[in-house]
């Protein structure tokens, strides 16, 4: 398939950065966006300005006046409405070349077939049993995967993109190096045994720990909560796992407990530039992807690093 002349101009930016087929590919791509906040408003503005081919948006809670601080595509009069409904057309005007639809609903309520219609699957906001629902889904069909979360100052992202083959060219565009890369589902990780991980991150295992504080309680912790969630970092998480009272500070888990809650516009901005680059690095296959956490800390180091999990 060759581009139009229209669209060869329209994306010679993008063609002349990684090439005519990555742009076909990108103009071919279905892309489901669930969970449309802060974080996943970001993701949306740069894979349209891309020139991905389809993005759905879903969500199946109404906007709050929590959502305006960090959630650019709605204003205060959308405030009730469904927020993928609110954000539609904002979106669609980013770049009207992308086809840009929604759907109102929860993404727990969809069988398999619903996802027969995307390529790649982003979630936001959602339990981990039901990441790792949708990444069984997502594997089965042959689709990539990301999911993704902020919590105030920290956001952690997951991803798996099967077995991709990419090609990293040299400045004068020869191929220099092509490899395959394999990457494990949510659920193959979430079954290692972390305490055999060299090297395990302090904030990715406390952000674990938050996760599984959700998937007991249904929600995640609210402020006043701290003493409850270091109780159960001690009784159940650490337990759990046959891991020593210090692998996790208290200190740390207070300040997850007061930022679960949180959205901050300049997070959902680096986090939401990282994932949508690697979204684009999934579709065009020219560069290393992440492999397979990114966990981004704003209190400690004020940066963002790739924690790989594996069997």
């Amino acid at each position: 398939m060759s581009l139009s002349a229209e669209t060869a101009k329209i994306y010679d930016r993008q063609i002349r950065l990684w090439g005519v087929d990555a742009q076909n590919r990108m103009l071919k791509t279905r892309v489901l966006v669930y969970g449309i906040r802060g974080l996943s408003a970001e993701v949306c503005k740069n894979i349209v300005l891309a020139g991905v081919g389809h993005v759905c948006i879903m969500d199946k809670d109404v906007v709050t006046y929590q959502d305006l601080g960090a959630q650019f595509f709605i204003e205060e009069k959308d405030v009730g409405k469904n927020r993928a409904e609110a954000s539609l057309q904002r979106i669609q005007e980013l770049n009207p070349y992308v086809k840009v639809t929604c759907e109102a609903g929860d993404i727990a309520t969809k069988d398999a077939t619903f996802f027969d219609n995307f390529d790649i699957v982003f979630l936001t906001n959602c339990s981990l049993n039901e990441q790792i629902r949708v990444n069984d889904i997502t594997r089965q069909k042959g689709s990539l995967f990301f999911a993704a979360d902020t919590f105030g100052l920290y956001a952690i992202m997951f991803e798996d993109l099967l077995k991709l083959d990419i090609k990293i060219k040299k400045k004068d565009s020869t191929f220099v190096q092509e490899k395959s890369i394999q990457f494990k589902s949510l659920r193959e990780v979430q079954k290692v045994d972390i305490k055999k991980v060299r090297r395990l991150s302090e904030l990715w295992l406390a952000m674990q720990l938050l996760y599984e504080y959700h998937r007991h309680v249904g929600r995640l912790p609210n402020v006043d909560e701290e003493d409850q969630v270091i109780s159960f970092k001690n009784d159940v998480f650490l337990k759990g796992h046959g891991l020593s009272g210090m692998t996790v500070r208290d200190d740390v888990v207070k300040s997850l407990c007061r930022n679960a809650n949180a959205e901050l516009n300049p997070v959902c901005a680096i986090v939401g530039g990282v994932a949508a680059q690697e979204i684009i690095k999934a579709i065009s296959r020219d560069s290393d992807p992440l492999d397979n956490y990114f966990v981004y800390d704003g209190v400690e180091s004020f940066s963002g690093f790739v924690e790989r999990i594996s069997l």
